[in-house]
């Protein structure tokens, strides 16, 4: 898929055995952490963050919102996710953002 910058994309992997990782609770997050496997599991939403779709259409210099942040926090746990299926479980405690949003 060719992006707005020029260039064409490499497509994310998402396949067999890719995505099949858990997260660890810490505290009370398995409620936030089932969304968040779910949420990861919507393939074109997690294709769209992956393949860096998502960037072009970040607004940062809205101000009622959190500069980007809690995306950019999503595409690193996703990026975590959808890593190297032998690798450790991936940890919820990576989207800070996301604990600024329950207070």
């Amino acid at each position: 898929r060719a992006g707005s910058a020029g260039g064409a994309r490499k497509p994310a992997r998402i396949g067999k055995g890719l995505g099949a990782k858990g997260l660890q609770n810490i505290g009370n997050t398995c409620f936030m952490n089932s969304a968040l496997q779910c949420l990861s599991n919507t393939g074109e939403l997690t294709r769209y963050f992956l393949e860096g779709r998502w960037e072009e259409d970040l607004n940062r210099d809205n101000p009622l919102g959190m500069k980007g942040q809690l995306a950019d926090e999503y595409h690193l746990l996703l990026r975590e996710l959808w890593a190297d299926p032998s690798a450790a479980a991936a940890s919820s405690s990576s989207v800070p953002p996301l604990a600024a949003c329950r207070s």
